[in-house]
């Protein structure tokens, strides 16, 4: 298979690791990481008015937002969101 048709069989034939895309009522275990441990890497569920931004119309009112507030390693820290893997599992 190629790319669009791997693309579109994916889709056609998948399941959605989390059921919940949009963020309407959680953060689908999005985590953050900061070796320095200190708190200061945090994600949060806001509105997009509280994001300053339009909303895309996905019938969701949220986003998650990753907000470094003081010192972070590496860099800034980051954000995970762990995807459970199977044998011959495609993920899209």
């Amino acid at each position: 298979m190629q790319g669009d048709t791997i693309l579109a069989f994916a889709y056609k034939t998948g399941y959605p690791v989390y059921t919940d895309p949009v963020f309407s009522s959680g953060t689908n275990s999005v985590g953050v990481y900061n070796n320095k441990g200190n708190g200061k890497v945090i994600c949060t569920r806001i509105t997009y008015t509280d994001a300053g931004i339009d909303a895309p119309g996905t019938g969701s009112d949220y986003v998650v937002q990753i907000k470094t507030i003081g010192e972070a390693a590496p860099g800034c820290g980051g954000f995970v969101q762990s995807i459970p893997a199977r044998a011959n599992a495609i993920f899209v």
